[in-house]
């Protein structure tokens, strides 16, 4: 019989929780490296769209953080919390990148070219959607909405991509 753990408001399977630390963990290694090298490449370029991409990942680096502590935690409040800080991370991208996108508008900024930024945007839109397919499956199965609410910040991701 599998072993299970009580975390929060779900028992799960120790199988689908270390799949989803495993995912978690994964998920902030690679958001490090898109937040430092897309705002390396939007300042470089002087490019909103590479700005917003950054923005995105560092939203979702918390969002993310925010679910690996939501299963690491025996709290009975962590889902609540922790759906509440991811679904409050999507606004606050959304809003940012509304401003951005009207202030680039408003004043006609002209970015430059950058092959480091498209790399990183080929690579990701080849990373994000896997992870935000795997999220959303784990989410289903663990009965998360932290985790379902991480994977749309995985979908953003790839889409803005």
């Amino acid at each position: 019989m599998a072993e299970s753990k009580q975390t929060g408001i779900s028992t799960i399977g120790l199988s689908q929780l270390s799949a989803i630390n495993r995912v978690q963990f994964l998920t902030v290694a690679w958001m490090c490296v898109e937040v430092a090298v897309a705002l390396f490449a939007a300042i470089r370029a002087n490019s909103v769209a590479l700005a917003a991409f950054g923005a995105d990942s560092a939203s979702e680096l918390l969002s993310a953080a925010t679910v690996l502590w939501r299963f690491r935690s025996d709290r009975h409040y962590a889902e609540i919390t922790a759906t509440r800080i991811t679904t409050w991370l999507l606004v606050t991208l959304a809003m940012y990148i509304g401003m951005a996108s009207v202030s680039a508008f408003i004043f006609r900024r002209k970015p430059e070219a950058s092959y480091l930024g498209m790399i990183l945007l080929i690579t990701a839109a080849l990373i994000m959607p896997w992870l935000g397919r795997k999220k959303r499956r784990l989410a289903t199965a663990a009965g998360s909405t932290a985790l379902r609410a991480d994977a749309a910040q995985s979908s953003v991701c790839a889409y803005l991509a």
